[in-house]
């Protein structure tokens, strides 16, 4: 028998459940077919696989994330079909923030910048704060005519933080906010060349926090911008259930723009961080109720197992796989089941789809990718 080829496997209409949940998508892709300027925004929440770990090894590098992940292959496929708008989230520890690496997004002063583990992403993201020294200053690049920036304002907030755009000052901005909770506040800057800049901010007022989530590009009129939102499973722990206030946290990220679609891609995560299943239910529910208020269309991405079939709990996996399609079915939302579609290579799975028996590889990519296109372009 021939050993089977990932790149060359047929895509199954019976691996998707709802495909026609994504009827404004598909809408607007038909307004962008026929030469109406739109910019539709895709939006991911998961964990280190949906985030691009190692889709090279050794290291994770935003080369490879950009080129080899699956987003980094739609975003390619969607830029060469319409044009560039850019790369849709530069997150405050996006590469780098968990992994050794030789190229990271953002630079900081080593031993200043801090992180935190409860930012707008309801628990799965890592913020960078700051929190003692003036003048401590961060920086990374981006391309396009504009950046959207998100902070977070906090009672111990700075009330001057300078933004510079390639070396230069833009403004200032107080991050102070006399109450709790915590309050996202985006900061639009426009009017740039079209062209590679550099972000910065400093803080100049001792002892106080600057908290910043990320920045959003923007670039061009007309494509398809992902927003990858996802981070390392030891921060997120599956949907961040342990936490009562997980889904008001999630739907400040969920809300932040106007997403045309959310993929949720949570379903097992690392070993050693496991979560009830009626939590994970609930909590999954609760996200697909936030997005579908805020009129986006979702899709739900369920993984592979993950080292072993029984949690630290002692509930099987797979039960956690069967939850999702449930909730699929129970809400009318579109799932790619991408554990049917592998799982029965599951003996090849380990040198044909995987890095480390988790992960996907650059082949396993390349598959989600084809996976995805597949019902975004039916």
């Amino acid at each position: 028998m021939s050993r089977f080829n990932p790149y060359l496997n047929p895509h199954r209409d019976d691996l998707v459940l709802n495909p026609g949940h994504l009827a404004n998508w598909r809408a607007k892709r038909a307004q962008m077919d026929g030469g109406s300027n739109v910019v539709a925004k895709v939006g991911i929440w998961g964990d280190s696989i949906a985030e691009g770990y190692y889709v090279t090894s050794p290291n994770l590098t935003k080369t490879a994330v950009q080129t080899k992940s699956f987003l980094g292959l739609l975003n390619e496929y969607y830029k060469a079909k319409y044009t560039d708008v850019g790369w849709g989230w530069i997150g405050a520890t996006s590469i780098g923030g968990f992994t050794s690496s030789d190229e990271h997004y953002w630079v900081q002063d080593a031993g200043v910048w801090g992180t935190n583990a409860y930012q707008i992403n309801g628990g799965q993201g890592i913020r960078f704060y700051h929190a003692t020294f003036a003048d401590a200053q961060t920086s990374t690049t981006f391309s396009g005519t504009g950046v959207d920036v998100v902070f977070e304002k906090v009672k111990s907030g700075s009330n001057d933080v300078e933004i510079l755009i390639d070396g230069a000052s833009n403004q200032h901005v107080n991050l102070y906010k006399a109450d709790d909770p915590n309050v996202v506040y985006i900061v639009p800057i426009t009017g740039l060349e079209d062209a590679t800049h550099t972000f910065s901010i400093i803080n100049r007022q001792v002892g106080k926090n600057v908290i910043i989530d990320g920045i959003r590009p923007i670039k061009g009129v007309k494509g398809v911008q992902f927003l990858n939102y996802s981070h390392t499973g030891y921060a997120s722990n599956c949907l961040n259930a342990v936490s009562p206030q997980a889904p008001d946290m999630a739907s400040k990220s969920i809300n932040l723009f106007d997403h045309d679609i959310a993929i949720f891609q949570y379903l097992i995560n690392d070993h050693g961080h496991n979560i009830g299943l009626p939590a994970y239910i609930a909590n999954l529910k609760a996200y697909i109720a936030i997005a579908l208020a805020a009129g986006m269309e979702v899709i739900l991405l369920p993984m592979i197992p993950a080292f072993s079939t029984v949690n630290t709990l002692g509930e099987y996996r797979n039960d956690y796989y069967n939850a999702m399609r449930q909730v699929a079915m129970d809400t009318g939302v579109c799932l790619i089941d991408l554990w049917a579609r592998w799982n029965p290579q599951l003996a090849k799975m380990s040198d044909l789809y995987l890095e480390d028996g988790t992960h996907p590889n650059a082949v396993g990519h390349y598959d989600i990718y084809k996976a995805i296109l597949a019902v975004l372009e039916s």
